[in-house]
């Protein structure tokens, strides 16, 4: 007679054990969920915080700029104007998707770096040297575009500062090598540990947008700074065409 009582209580209990058990899982997913969703959220709110971090303080010195040279009526005003239009355009249009050319971004850095020696020509001069094995390649929006105006905000104040900046970027295979060098007057003013706290936002997109695919190593020493960016990029379609230029600005 104990037996049957007994197996009799236990089917019950064990039913409702294993209804509770389902119903926290089930809770537990849901939760899960919610702080996915709100991580999600989170993260690309901050990505358009820091995809346009870099803007204002650009338009405002390049329009300040260009403004001074229309009322010289310099002969660089028509270009000058030019080439803010086409950075402007990629910075509306092409900053509103998650990927772009390698090569356009490239082309906007140049852009970015013209625009910039024609405003402060006797405090730059700036060495641009590019080895691409393939054109194939895509990369986040103005991800390349913010580190070089990282450096400029960081050492270039006004025409009586110097800068000296080297560029040198590489693909081989899916990689990109980018290497950064500048040395500046302003730097001389900071210790390191102020100008690496500096990078902390420009590389925290990256960080985001390329977990597990990236490597970055900035060092600041004696007023220079280094930055080797080392990336994984995804191919646009199959096909190698290399490509070697030297871009000098001086």
């Amino acid at each position: 007679m104990v037996q049957p009582v007994r197996y009799g209580i236990g089917l019950p209990l064990t039913s409702a054990v294993l209804t509770t058990i389902i119903k926290l899982f089930k809770t537990w997913q849901l939760e899960q969920k919610e702080n996915e969703i709100l991580q999600r959220h989170k993260i690309d709110t901050e990505m358009q915080l820091l995809k346009t971090q870099f803007q204002p303080y650009f338009l405002y010195d390049a329009l300040q700029h260009i403004l001074i040279l229309i009322r010289k009526q310099s002969p660089e005003s028509p270009s000058t104007i030019l080439k803010l239009s086409d950075l402007l355009s990629y910075i509306l249009y092409e900053n509103e998707k998650d990927n772009a050319p390698l090569e356009k971004e490239l082309q906007m850095v140049k852009a970015y770096l013209s625009l910039k020696k024609t405003f402060y020509p006797d405090s730059l001069m700036i060495k641009f040297n590019q080895q691409i094995e393939t054109a194939n390649l895509n990369i986040a929006p103005l991800l390349l575009v913010a580190l070089v105006e990282n450096c400029f905000e960081n050492s270039l104040h006004n025409a009586k500062q110097q800068l000296n900046l080297n560029l040198n970027i590489k693909t081989e295979h899916r990689e990109l090598y980018f290497q950064l060098e500048y040395r500046s007057s302003f730097e001389l003013e900071l210790n390191s540990n102020d100008t690496d706290h500096k990078w902390i936002k420009s590389l925290r997109r990256i960080e985001m947008l390329y977990p597990g695919k990236h490597s970055v190593d900035v060092d600041s020493e004696n007023g220079a700074t280094n930055l080797l960016l080392i990336l994984e990029l995804d191919e646009i379609y199959s096909g190698i065409k290399k490509e070697n230029k030297e871009f000098i600005l001086s």
